[in-house]
């Protein structure tokens, strides 16, 4: 805090009395400065996927805020005009007593150059960024305070968002401060800032989970985080809603109560789906609700038990292929590929994906099966069942060139080398009722920027009635290859014979 010094009267003895007196109104006015605002960043009153609560050692408390590698955010996403259901939005509330220019800052920790930047809105205006440069490596990896702003705040509540925008940070504290001052890390009981207010919100939940992935086995757990709506609240109730086949610890009411002072309450939920669930992606909505049965905040996500993929790869990229008008034409499914030389085709042959080849958001990650990879092509096969003519909505992401085809026609097309994680296109199509099959080429091109830290390989597609209901689109079980190549016929092949 800066420290005004009265000038030495012996030094002056004329205007001795107002400049005192100046001085004096000086310090005051400095030393009633509102104090900095601080509060931790898992303490939001509406935390989205896929923003979730960890426990990180060297955060305060134990605990912050995160988005992990692969999560995405606006930077592809486009919130404002085709958004996914899950970006990442954490929504705050705080009390400013004097108006006047202040900066937003916040604790985080950034891994690279790919995850050093947040967007922030205040009072529903627009986008902020807060973040590093690209070139500041020397706020990687560690834990710093990062500002933005100025903004000018009026006496009164406000509202703060934080909005994903490249995965990878991690968010400790929130600071609001006068642009005089620095960030302080000193707690401030501000408690009636912090609360919703809505009073018929008991309290608001949000979600964390290990995987989007669920298992052979059907199991996967849930971690629930409840925030206290108001210090008065001292129970509710949660409600778990899901498919017909989910089971919840045999039952989806789960009382909680919440000890005195606890802003935050852990519950652990361990969703069991029957044994070889159905294939395709399941709607979860977890709830709140007071005493009373009024319902508060409501928090919702999707998992999936994957499709059942084929492989075959890494062939060389690109692929020559022969569709009877010259190579380099775009390849349709009467096209075998033309390998570059006899041993290539020996090694590239159909096998069955392993199933720890997905990462927690549902992204097929070829380097676990093929390691780190250049100049490289894969195809991917897989059959679908459709319950329902109608309109679909397809979601895709992709890191590397990407060709889909559905039934044999050319239903997808994304020539460019971009992060998976930060480009989700919304592809609409129709489907009739029956069988499908899908078919994926994808291309793993040579790192041309030697600053990243890994030449990912990703690929995901969602099928969905719309971007916040899962379709009626169930994966089958392809017990047979596509053939020896990825047009051949259904028939014999020689790896037909796979293990689970």
């Amino acid at each position: 805090m800066m420290v005004v010094m009265a000038p030495n009267p012996l030094n002056s003895r004329r205007r001795t009395g107002p400049v005192l007196l100046a001085a004096l109104m000086a310090a005051v006015a400095v030393n009633c400065a509102a104090a900095p605002i601080v509060f931790e960043a898992e303490h939001g009153t509406d935390i989205k996927l896929n923003f979730e609560i960890r426990e990180v050692k060297d955060a305060s408390g134990g605990l912050a805020l995160t988005l992990d590698e692969g999560a995405g955010g606006t930077f592809g996403y486009g919130s404002n005009t085709n958004p996914d259901i899950f970006i990442g939005e954490a929504t705050y509330n705080f009390t400013i007593e004097q108006p006047g220019q202040y900066f937003v800052s916040a604790r985080v920790f950034w891994m690279d150059k790919c995850g050093n930047l947040l967007r922030i809105r205040v009072d529903g205006g627009g986008l902020a960024g807060l973040g590093s440069p690209d070139k500041d490596r020397h706020t990687f990896r560690k834990w710093y305070w990062q500002k933005s702003g100025p903004f000018h705040l009026k006496q009164g509540e406000h509202t703060l968002k934080a909005i994903a925008h490249e995965d990878g940070p991690m968010i400790d504290r929130w600071c609001i401060h006068r642009v005089e001052e620095t960030p302080g890390n000193e707690l401030k009981d501000n408690w009636p800032g912090m609360y919703r207010k809505d009073p018929l919100t008991p309290a608001s939940v949000s979600i964390s989970k290990p995987s989007e992935v669920i298992g052979d086995d059907g199991a996967l757990p849930l971690t629930l985080w409840l925030r206290r709506a108001a210090r008065d609240v001292t129970r509710c109730t949660i409600v778990v809603k899901g498919p017909k086949d989910m089971n919840v610890r045999s039952r989806a009411r789960i009382p909680v109560r919440f000890e005195t002072d606890e802003v935050l309450k852990r519950v652990d939920v361990p969703l069991r789906f029957p044994v070889n669930t159905p294939r395709g992606e399941k709607k979860i909505t977890v709830f709140a609700m007071d005493e009373s049965g009024k319902v508060g905040s409501v928090a919702m996500c999707m998992l999936a038990r994957p499709y059942d993929w084929w492989i075959l790869g890494p062939l060389p990229a690109p692929v020559r292929v022969e569709d009877g008008m010259g190579r380099g034409k775009d390849v349709t499914l009467t096209s075998p590929v033309t390998y570059e030389t006899p041993e290539q085709k020996t090694e590239a042959s159909w096998k069955a994906l392993p199933e720890n080849a997905f990462n927690r958001y549902q992204m097929i990650d070829l380097e676990k099966i093929y390691g780190q990879s250049t100049s490289a092509t894969a195809y991917l096969y897989t059959e679908v069942r459709v319950e329902e003519d109608g309109g679909y909505l397809m979601l895709v992401n992709n890191d590397g060139a990407l060709d889909i085809w559905i039934d044999g026609q050319d239903t997808y097309k994304d020539p460019r080398h971009h992060p998976a994680c930060g480009w989700l296109r919304h592809h609409p199509l129709r489907l009739t009722k029956g069988r499908h099959t899908v078919l994926v080429r994808i291309e793993q091109n040579s790192p041309e920027d030697t600053d990243y830290q890994q030449n990912y390989w990703l690929f995901r597609i969602r099928l969905r009635k719309s971007r916040r209901e899962p379709a009626p689109i169930g994966g089958l079980e392809c017990e047979r290859s596509p053939g020896s190549s990825p047009w051949g016929s259904r028939s014999s092949s020689p790896h037909s014979g796979r293990s689970r």
